[in-house]
């Protein structure tokens, strides 16, 4: 059986099914040999997809915003169950009296994040 090729936009706790697929073996297990990478900064794992330089990748559903702010189709399609019982904690470690830190306590909070290498 050929390798699998598989990137990462970026290596990410996000990713953590995919991470944990290899990590558990479970590729392994099924007879898949595999190798992985990360994608070169400023470029998107979804391009190796086009390319046929990776079999499986992970990016953001993000990654589709910028095409469709121009109104095109974005060239590829993503599946993803966001925010089903995921989520982080914020946590201070000491009292905050700050105004940012009072509206933040006991409200939803929406952050989006943009990361380069």
């Amino acid at each position: 059986m050929p390798k699998l090729h598989i990137q990462f936009t970026l290596f990410s706790a996000f990713y953590s099914p995919l991470i944990s697929t290899m990590t558990g073996n479970f590729l392994t297990e099924e007879g898949f040999d595999y190798e992985w990478s990360i994608a070169k900064p400023g470029t998107s794992a979804l391009n190796a997809l086009r390319e046929g330089t990776a079999h499986v990748v992970q990016s953001t559903i993000s990654q589709g915003f910028t095409s469709l702010e121009r109104g095109e189709q974005p060239k590829s399609r993503h599946f993803a169950l966001i925010n089903n019982m995921d989520g982080f904690f914020l946590s201070e470690d000491k009292p905050t009296t700050t105004l940012a830190g009072l509206l933040l306590r006991e409200q939803t909070l929406l952050y989006i994040m943009a990361v380069s290498q």
